[in-house]
């Protein structure tokens, strides 16, 4: 999966919606079915993306609070910040916002990875049954 973690005040995050958007929604759509795989259910669904004007913007950015609320399984990664609750008619999100979603993505996908190499060696050519 392509993160990106270094987002700065300079950048145009909402400028690049759509397709940053789309990237960090497949990227959350697919730990979502790696972990269900690990037997974390989730139950979340991202809105289809077409910049912002798919739905209502606060309910777009609780969407992605929510997601990634569910996303937090292993309990041993650093995790920054907390979820929050976007209303209407409030501050837009900051590149610290959206670097938030991007790093605590990559966290958790960073130890997905790395249990699911846990598995495959542990498996049987590897423990010496075989």
């Amino acid at each position: 999966m392509i993160w990106k973690t270094n987002w700065t005040g300079s950048d145009n995050h909402a400028g690049n919606s759509d397709a940053d958007i789309s990237r960090l929604f497949n990227n959350y759509n697919m730990l979502k079915s790696l972990l269900v795989q690990f037997g974390h259910p989730m139950d979340f669904v991202l809105p289809s993306t077409d910049g912002f004007r798919t739905i209502p913007f606060a309910d777009f950015l609780n969407a992605i609070e929510g997601a990634l609320s569910q996303l937090h399984v292993f309990l041993n990664i650093p995790w920054i910040g907390t979820e929050k609750n976007w209303v209407p008619i409030e501050t837009a999100p900051t590149y610290q916002d959206v670097n938030r979603w991007e790093q605590n993505g990559k966290a958790v996908d960073d130890e997905a990875e790395l249990r699911t190499r846990a598995i495959y060696f542990s498996g049987e050519i590897y423990s010496g049954e075989v």
